[in-house]
């Protein structure tokens, strides 16, 4: 796991031994969240338009499940493509 929070995060190996180990923690367990805000962003730029709309809304979903965990624990309402669409002007 070293590695992964090394190549993550571009942390060296000196300032990952004298971090505290709930820090480490924190910068591992924000990995998957930072991961999935990132390909959130790549999918919605790349494939909007060229994808069917079936498609578009689950890979949405399941990436805004992963990048906003707190909306889905606390039930908080789930921004759609058309809200999206609608934000940046397309819909």
């Amino acid at each position: 796991m070293k590695a992964k929070v090394a190549r993550f995060y571009g942390f060296s190996d000196s300032e990952i031994r004298n971090m505290l180990y709930s820090d480490f923690q924190d910068y591992v367990r924000a990995i998957p969240i930072l991961k999935a805000e990132e390909s959130l962003s790549e999918i919605m730029i790349v494939s909007y338009p060229h994808s069917k709309k079936e498609f578009q809304q689950k890979v949405h979903k399941q990436l805004h499940r992963q990048a906003n965990p707190d909306v889905w624990e606390n039930k908080k309402k789930v921004l759609t493509l058309e809200d999206v669409a609608r934000m940046i002007g397309r819909g």
